[in-house]
Order: structure tokens, then sequence, then C-alpha cells
């Protein structure tokens, strides 16, 4: 029998992506941001230790509707940043809108394992 090389942990959002060496540890946040937990060595077990310290940090806006000071789009490590959306990382993708913004806003939605209806 074969071992899931991608297992999800319903309860507390996280995909865990691993093989014989690596482990590579991807949460879902507030918002369904994306964010990166760990990748490296691989770890035998994971109890949800990793998750980034949430500090409020008064330069850094949250997310659109919510007065949650914490938590900030900018200040998380996202998988994958984006322009004119609160993150003020480089972003790996620009997108023009029509009404001239280049604000893109990611999120996660959902997944489907290969062979699943």
């Amino acid at each position: 029998m074969t071992k899931e090389l991608i297992t999800f942990d319903s309860q507390n959002k996280i995909f865990n992506l691993s093989n014989k060496q690596i482990t590579y540890l991807i949460s879902i946040e507030n918002g369904q941001t994306l964010c990166h937990l760990y990748f490296g060595k691989k770890l035998r077990n994971y109890h949800s230790e990793l998750k980034y310290p949430r500090i409020s940090q008064s330069f850094s806006g949250g997310l659109p509707g919510s007065m949650d000071k914490i938590f900030s789009r900018d200040t998380v490590p996202k998988e994958y940043s984006s322009a004119g959306e609160g993150d003020f990382c480089a972003p790996a993708a620009i997108v023009h809108n029509s009404d001239g913004s280049n604000a893109l806003f990611l999120t996660y939605k959902s997944y489907k394992k290969e062979g699943e209806a």
C-alpha cells in the first residue's frame, strides 16, 4: 500500500505534501488566504505548532470588512503574493483591470483529488 503524498487536515485546514525526504505545509487562513507554514526536511508528525504568530501591525490593513487588526495579508507568509490588495511584498502577479485598478484578491476555493467526482 502506498502512502498518499498529499493529505488535507480538514479540522486545522492544512495541506500536507510529503515524500520520503521533504514536507511542504500550506494552511487556509482568514479570508481563505493560502499561507506557507513549512518547507524542509520531512516531518514525522505535525500538530499545528508552526502557525505564523499574529501580532497587531498598525501599518498593515486587515481583510476587507473585517475589524480584526491582527490578521493582515501583508504580514502573513502567503503562498502567492498579488498587487493592490494589502500585500506589500513583491507581487507574483499583476492584473490590470478595466477600471484602471490592479487589485487581485486571490482566495482559496476548493480542492479535488484526481479521479474523484
